[in-house]
């Protein structure tokens, strides 16, 4: 039995406090789309150490060379991989929100990359060396994170390939689709300057494309937010980077839970009382 197959018209009244707060972490937890695949035995096994957590933006969750001391299944909160250069600066080589987890690794090994906040929000983490314990135990797990790292290494690959190929106005529509994709949501408060770090693109560059397509009526972009009009049209404009990674997770991992389904109940944090 799966989250997804499980009836959601429970009788609040007749469970005591305890219960109603696992109630709510089972069906707030359904909006990230691995938490979303364990069964209800297998969320029982780690619902005790799964820890639901405000993650604030700029918030470095790891750095490169350290162990990832957590690993964080995002809810509405978003996080991209950086990886550093010789120059000093570093690229976002792949951006991870309610369609998987950040910090999957075997314990003792040391990371590649560096972990931010790049959208704030909710987000659960559990520590990592009792979580591979776990899916160590459990074949079915295993798979099911196999399948999320080789959905991530797509990723990876396709945003190097599109950082090298594709233009400034290419890479910027694919990762407005991407951002929008893993947060469900059409606005995106970030400024200019940041997307052209994050694209390790000249801002000017940056800047003009958003100008761009901000005529053509693709975009809005006002006081550091950008909003989405015509995602049909940016899907257009763009290149297949956005489609690659995004049909390759579909076919592995399935398409991230609907936000426009939320309950009353689910917009509660589910620790307060």
């Amino acid at each position: 039995l799966h989250f997804a197959d499980t009836d959601e018209n429970y009788d609040y009244i007749a469970l005591d406090k305890n219960k109603v707060h696992i109630m709510q972490n089972i069906i707030f937890s359904k909006r990230n789309c691995l938490l979303n695949k364990f069964t209800i035995e297998e969320y029982a096994a780690l619902s005790g150490r799964l820890e639901l957590i405000k993650l604030e933006f700029g918030e470095v969750l790891y750095e490169v060379g350290e162990e990832a001391p957590y690993i964080y299944f995002p809810i509405d909160s978003m996080v991209s991989l950086l990886h550093p250069m010789k120059q000093g600066n570093s690229v976002e080589i792949a951006v991870i929100g309610c369609d998987g987890a950040i910090g999957i690794a075997r314990n003792n090994q040391a990371t590649l990359n560096s972990a931010i906040v790049s959208q704030a929000g909710n987000a659960y983490r559990i520590r990592k060396n009792y979580f591979m314990e776990e899916i160590e135990r459990n074949e079915r797990l295993f798979d099911l994170f196999v399948k999320h790292t080789q959905v991530l290494l797509t990723q990876i690959a396709q945003v190097t390939i599109c950082h090298s190929f594709h233009t400034i106005d290419q890479q910027l529509c694919r990762w407005v689709l991407m951002n929008a994709h893993r947060i469900q949501n059409k606005e995106m408060p970030i400024s200019d300057h940041l997307i052209a770090y994050l694209l390790g693109a000249p801002a000017e560059a940056v800047v003009h494309a958003i100008d761009n397509m901000s005529k053509s009526g693709l975009i809005q972009y006002q006081s550091g937010v950008l909003t989405i009009l015509n995602q049909k049209a940016i899907e257009k404009r763009g290149c297949e980077c956005h489609f690659v990674i995004k049909n390759e997770t579909e076919r592995l991992l399935k398409t991230p839970p609907s936000l426009e389904k939320i309950t009353s109940l689910e917009m509660h944090h589910p620790h307060e009382s």
